[in-house]
C-alpha cells in the first residue's frame, strides 16, 4: 500500500522508535535496557541518589551522564559523580545548590563491548522549603557544676536544606552569655555567670536564634547552676 506524502509525518514518530530504538548509539551494538530508579524527591541542599542498573553479568559497563539543559553542569567543581558497582549496577549522586532550582534533564548512557543503552531522567529541583533545625545541643539544657568550672560551653548546630548559611545569636542574653559563629551552620555557646548572678538564681534560660533567608527559629536552652 502506498502511503500518501501528506501522511508521512503522522507516520514517522512512530516508525522511528522501532527503527532506531536507542538514537545516538553505536551502529553495531545492540541495544541494552537501563533501570533508572527516579527519587523521591529533589531538594536544594540535599544528595539525590538514582540507581542505575543494566542486564549484564560479568561484562565491564562504561557508564556516562550529560544534562540536556544545563550542559554547565557537568564542569562545576561540585558536579554530580557515578559510582560503580559490580553486576552492571551504578549510583549517580548529585547536591543541587540554589541555582539548579527548576527542571533538570539527565541523560544515561551506559556502554559494553557489544552493547549500549540510553535513558533519561527529569527531575524537578525545589527549595527544599524546611525550616532549619537544630541538631545541636541535644536536649533542654545543661547543669553547671561551678565546683569544677566557671563557664559551660556548649556546641550549637543546625540544619539547613535551602540554605548553605545561618545567623547564630542569642535572644536577650544575660550577663555571660555568648554566642560565637564557628561556621556556617555551627557555634559556641558559652555561659559565665558573674558572682551576682551565682547570689541571685541557679536557672538562666538562654534562648538560641537561627536565622535563614526569610525562615527563622529558637530554642530555648536552660542551664542549671549547681553552687559551690
Amino acid at each position: 500500500m502506498r502511503v500518501p506524502r501528506h501522511a508521512l509525518h503522522l507516520i514517522l514518530p512512530t516508525l522511528i522508535p522501532l527503527l532506531f530504538p536507542c538514537a545516538g548509539c553505536q551502529l553495531g551494538l545492540d541495544v541494552m535496557p537501563i533501570t533508572v530508579v527516579p527519587p523521591l524527591y529533589a531538594h536544594v541542599g540535599r544528595e539525590v541518589s538514582v540507581p542505575l542498573a543494566v542486564p549484564v553479568s560479568d561484562e565491564t559497563v562504561v557508564w556516562e551522564w550529560r544534562s540536556l539543559n544545563h550542559p554547565e553542569l557537568a564542569t562545576r567543581l561540585r558536579r554530580p559523580t557515578v559510582t560503580i558497582y559490580t553486576l552492571g549496577r551504578a549510583v549517580w549522586r548529585w547536591t543541587p545548590v540554589a541555582d539548579d532550582i527548576g527542571p533538570q534533564a539527565i541523560e544515561f548512557r551506559a556502554r559494553t563491548g557489544s552493547a549500549e543503552g540510553v535513558a533519561d531522567l527529569t527531575l524537578n529541583v525545589d527549595s527544599g522549603s524546611e525550616a532549619p533545625v537544630f541538631r545541636e545541643p541535644v536536649g533542654e539544657g545543661t547543669t553547671l557544676d561551678l565546683r569544677q568550672s566557671d563557664c559551660v560551653h556548649v556546641s550549637v548546630v543546625v540544619e539547613a536544606t535551602a540554605a548553605s548559611r545561618v545567623e547564630l545569636s542569642l535572644s536577650q542574653p544575660p550577663a555571660g552569655a555568648t554566642l560565637v559563629q564557628t561556621g556556617d551552620l555551627a557555634g559556641e555557646l558559652a555561659f559565665c555567670p558573674t558572682p551576682a548572678q551565682i547570689a541571685d538564681d541557679t536557672v538562666y534560660p538562654l534562648t538560641i536564634v537561627a536565622g535563614a533567608a526569610a525562615q527563622t527559629i529558637q530554642k530555648t536552652y536552660v542551664i542549671v547552676l549547681r553552687r559551690p
